[in-house]
């Protein structure tokens, strides 16, 4: 497999994001700055000091929108996601909680569905789990050229970790790149990562091929992603 060079990568990584610049520097003023009382605290390495969120505000009922802690289900969740913007699952149960009530800025939350996905972003651009996330909250709502963008910047920032191409492959699926969608099941498989979930689903829609894809099927471009994540972050 060829592996594209530290200086191309950078490269690609940056063209994408000046196509994505103008839309986050609004964001920042509708959506808020990231500074909070408590943190904000990266859910992949600031362990220590994540347990007294979920304590108070994070349960699993919260999670599964079954019993909120305080005042609302949005209220807690967002106090969760001020405290550590890219915890995947409260992302997760945010934009459930939009869907649910059938409002883009669910009740007791301070933000909208998408202001959150934007402060995740903007914490951490390197959080691959978080851009997922948003490329299939884009997809869902037909906004398929700004969720290709972030399986872009994935692409090229991924560094072959199987768990993220599969889980890349999966969102391509929901999107109806099919040949994307092989190529990283090919590319999953030959790292190791046994999981044949993406495979049996192409194979369901008949997009199934023993081969990989070439560098010419290479054209990038809904459901809430489902996904394998390695550091199975959990409250």
């Amino acid at each position: 497999m060829k592996i594209p060079s530290t200086t191309a990568t950078i490269s690609t990584i940056f063209s994408i994001l000046i196509t994505l610049s103008p839309a986050t520097q609004a964001n920042t003023s509708m959506c808020g700055e990231l500074e909070n009382g408590y943190g904000p605290w990266d859910v992949r390495s600031d362990l220590g000091k994540l347990q007294v969120v979920y304590n108070y505000h994070f349960s699993p009922a919260v999670e599964s929108l079954t019993k909120s802690m305080t005042s609302s289900f949005g209220a807690d969740i967002g106090y969760t996601l001020r405290a550590i913007p890219n915890q995947p699952k409260a992302l997760l149960a945010m934009i459930r909680l939009g869907e649910r009530e059938k409002r883009d800025k669910p009740i007791g939350s301070i933000y909208t569905v998408e202001c959150w996905l934007d402060r995740a972003i903007r914490f951490r651009p390197d959080d691959n789990i978080v851009r997922m996330i948003y490329a299939g909250y884009l997809g869902k709502n037909k906004r398929k050229s700004e969720a290709l963008q972030h399986l872009d910047i994935i692409l090229a920032q991924t560094n072959d970790n199987p768990f993220t191409l599969y889980n890349l492959g999966m969102i391509y699926a929901d999107l109806g790149e099919f040949k994307m969608a092989l190529k990283q099941a090919h590319r999953a498989s030959s790292l190791g990562f046994k999981n044949t979930g993406l495979r049996k689903r192409l194979e369901a829609a008949g997009e199934w091929n023993e081969d990989e894809p070439t560098a010419s099927s290479n054209d990038s471009g809904n459901s809430e992603p489902k996904m394998t994540d390695e550091r199975s972050p959990s409250p």
